[in-house]
């Protein structure tokens, strides 16, 4: 490695210990500094500990011991409170930063002209939910159940109060565009939240006993290739987030 700067007294101070010593500027990617035998030599004895990575010394020239503690590099623990407060005593912690959830500000990304074109084109598809029902395709879907079959009631989960909260806002946000009504069935399903790769939840309704006791309408499957070939000739592709999904099915009254 080639030397290209020489310090002959520089003080570094790590944690309560100040060292004032001569360094040599080399590059090395990665790395501040560099302490070597040259230095270690005039610490006399030293006690080491490689699983706390303490290292501890009597310095002569202060007339003190002196004790430097390095940096774990292990992967990210959840601990308590009081296990908290006394890693702050120890001194172990110089700073901590508390970490909010913030709504997600804008990305400053430009759209490109002509997908921009394509977004203003179809705004009923890329634009706000649409509140209402849906429209009347011509057709109505119903729910056939077996014969006999009494209501179907579960109980719901335990929910901490945020996830009420959720749910709460959800059921508010829906019944204001439209999309559900005050029911008196008594039929009832118990709601859950599950977690979006963003963060955020998404309600969902567990029918698991109701499908036990539905009967399953039979289709054919479309042939992938059939639908590859509809594909033909196409140069713009979509993933749309089908955000409230089974509420775009208009179902008979």
């Amino acid at each position: 490695m080639t030397c290209g700067h020489y310090v002959p007294e520089l003080s570094v101070m790590m944690g309560t210990y100040t060292l004032t010593d001569q360094l040599f500027v080399v590059d090395i990617p990665d790395t501040n500094m560099i302490l070597g035998v040259h230095w270690l030599i005039t610490l006399g004895k030293v006690m080491t500990d490689w699983k706390t990575l303490e290292m501890e010394w009597y310095d002569e020239k202060t007339g003190r011991h002196e004790k430097i503690r390095g940096q774990h590099t292990y992967l990210p623990q959840t601990i308590s409170a009081h296990r908290m407060e006394a890693i702050f005593w120890k001194g172990d912690i110089e700073w901590a930063v508390e970490l909010c959830a913030s709504e997600a500000g804008t990305t400053g990304q430009t759209i490109h002209p002509e997908i921009q074109s394509i977004l203003d084109q179809y705004a009923i598809v890329f634009g706000e939910i649409p509140p209402g029902q849906p429209p009347d395709q011509g057709f109505e879907n119903t729910i056939e159940l077996e014969q006999g079959i009494q209501a179907v009631i579960t109980t719901s989960y335990r929910h901490p109060k945020a996830y009420w909260d959720e749910i709460e806002r959800a059921i508010q946000e829906l019944l204001a565009l439209g999309h559900i009504q005050p029911s008196t069935s008594p039929f009832a399903s118990f709601v859950v939240l599950v977690k979006k790769k963003d963060g955020t939840l998404r309600m969902c309704i567990d029918y698991r006993a109701l499908n036990k006791k539905t009967l399953m309408n039979r289709y054919a499957i479309p042939r992938i290739d059939e639908l590859m070939d509809e594909l033909r000739g196409a140069h713009f592709f979509s993933k749309i987030d089908l955000r409230f999904g089974y509420h775009q099915i208009r179902m008979r009254e």
